[in-house]
């Protein structure tokens, strides 16, 4: 009875975990990596930060949780922020 409580608690907890979107982050002006320079990553971190900002904002406004769905959401807000200063993320 144990390991069946464990195993659905196993199974249970896999389906709530999401990753971040894998790649690297490119700057679409030249097609650098933005860790190919300090430059280029001081920028990166500087928009970074802007749009944590506002994936953490739309964090906070939504109330209900459902199944992962917001965290997806969060990370589409971000990316899409980053796109929207001119940063794409590649493979």
């Amino acid at each position: 009875m144990k390991r069946l409580l464990f195993s659905i608690c196993i199974a249970l907890a896999g389906c709530s975990t999401t990753t971040a979107p894998a790649g690297y982050w490119y700057r679409d002006s030249d097609g650098l990596r933005v860790d190919a320079n300090e430059t280029t990553m001081a920028a990166f971190n500087k928009d970074r930060a802007i749009c944590d900002g506002k994936a953490a904002q739309a964090a906070i406004d939504r109330s209900v949780n459902v199944s992962g769905y917001n965290d997806r959401l969060i990370n589409l807000i971000f990316d899409g922020c980053l796109n929207e200063r001119g940063y794409t993320r590649k493979p």
